[in-house]
This record gives structure tokens, sequence and C-alpha cells, in this order.
């Protein structure tokens, strides 16, 4: 999407703990594609919560979130090409995730669930691409 689109899912808990995955790649190089990831929940409907730390990234940190992968020697750049927070195009509030890695670059949050309760996970997505190649997985584990 060339601009944020809402991407919602819904799961059935199956265990007593659920690892909410983003895994993108893209190119802060001449073509310069990157991913745009902000507003993500996950809401327990049951309770009417959202179980994730930081989700908006409001803090200005990434709080709550773990990233793996997320160097200069996995994305070939100077510090700014693996993901990391922007105030520049963001969907909403100050802050939003931009990752531009090159390789693929990881962020990763785990959340307490409950067994047979229904989770909606949503989350806003942007890619910036001017051709070649440019991944995103979402992945839940």
């Amino acid at each position: 999407p060339t601009t944020y689109t809402l991407s919602t899912y819904g799961f059935t808990a199956t265990g007593s703990s659920a690892t909410l995955s983003f895994i993108m790649t893209g190119d802060s190089g001449p073509a310069h594609h990157y991913w745009l990831l902000d507003t993500v929940l996950v809401n327990d409907t049951v309770n009417n919560a959202d179980l994730l730390v930081n989700g908006g990234f409001s803090t200005g940190a990434l709080t709550g979130w773990t990233q793996y992968c997320a160097t200069d020697a996995n994305c070939g750049g100077t510090g700014t090409n693996y993901g990391q927070l922007t105030t520049s195009s963001c969907q909403t509030g100050p802050y939003c995730y931009v990752d531009k890695c090159g390789n693929f670059d990881y962020l990763v949050q785990s959340f307490a669930t409950t067994i047979g309760n229904y989770y909606i996970i949503s989350f806003y997505f942007k890619v910036n691409a001017n051709g070649g190649s440019h991944l995103a997985y979402v992945m839940l584990a």
C-alpha cells in the first residue's frame, strides 16, 4: 500500500501467550523502499483490553518491543537503515516505526492470552516503493 492501510486479523487463543512479529525488508539506496508501521493493537474481545505495550509507539522509544537483526552490519547502513522510530509520515500520533533495512529486520512483542478468548490484531502499514523488492510479513506464534 502506498497510503496507510488498516489490516485486521482475528484468532482464538490456544495457549497462555502469543508472539506478534513484523518482519520487513526494504532498501534505503537509490530505489528507496521502506515500510511504515503505526498503531498496532491486540484487543482481547472478552475484556475489551489492548494487550500490547506501546503499540502506538507514543513513548518515543521502542519500549515493549524487541528488535532482531537491527544493526548497521545487517542492514548495510550507517544507523539510519534498520528499524527505528520516526516522526515523519506517521498515520496517527507523533511517532511510528520505519524500516529501510536491505535484509530482514524483526520487530517482536509477546503478550499473555487466555485460552479460548478471541483476539483481534490490527495495525496500519504503508510502503514507499519505487520498484524492486520490498517485503513484509506479519506472524503470530
